[in-house]
C-alpha cells in the first residue's frame, strides 16, 4: 500500500519536485490519516450498534404494548381501559423476565460484549498508529 501511495504522489506531469524524504513524510501522513479515518468509522459503527441494541431493548415492550392496545380496542374494550390493560400485561411480562436471572444477565452481557469488542478494535488502531509513527 505504501508503494501505491508513493506512486500516486510521484505520478505527475513534468518533473517531480518532491525529494524522497518529503515523499516519505507525505506517505506517513497519508497512512496516519487513513488509520484515523478507519478508527473514526469503527467508533461510529460500534456506537451505533450498542445504542441500537439497547434502543431495541427499550422500545420493544412499548411496541408490544401498542399492539396489545390495538388488539384490545379491536375486541371492543375502550381505549383507556385497553391501554391500562396492555401496560399491566407488559409490566407482568417484564416482572417475569426479570425473575429469570440467567436470561436477564445474558441479554445485558451481549450488549456489554459488543461495547468491549468495539473498544478492542479501537485499541488495535492505536497499536497500528504506534507502528506507523516509529
Amino acid at each position: 500500500m505504501d508503494l501505491i501511495i508513493l506512486a500516486c504522489f510521484n505520478s505527475g506531469v513534468g518533473t517531480n519536485y518532491h525529494s524522497f524524504k518529503e515523499n516519505i513524510f507525505v506517505m506517513e501522513f497519508a497512512n496516519i490519516a487513513l488509520v484515523r479515518l478507519f478508527q473514526f468509522v469503527t467508533v461510529v459503527l460500534f456506537t451505533f450498534l450498542v445504542l441500537g441494541y439497547f434502543w431495541v431493548l427499550i422500545f420493544l415492550p412499548l411496541d408490544v404494548a401498542m399492539l396489545l392496545v390495538g388488539i384490545f380496542s379491536g375486541v371492543g374494550i375502550p381505549e383507556i381501559v385497553s391501554t391500562l390493560l396492555a401496560f399491566a400485561v407488559i409490566g407482568y411480562l417484564g416482572f417475569v423476565l426479570c425473575r429469570m436471572r440467567e436470561l436477564y444477565e445474558m441479554v445485558l452481557s451481549i450488549g456489554i460484549e459488543i461495547a468491549l469488542i468495539g473498544q478492542a478494535q479501537f485499541l488495535r488502531f492505536g497499536d497500528m498508529l504506534d507502528s506507523i509513527k516509529k
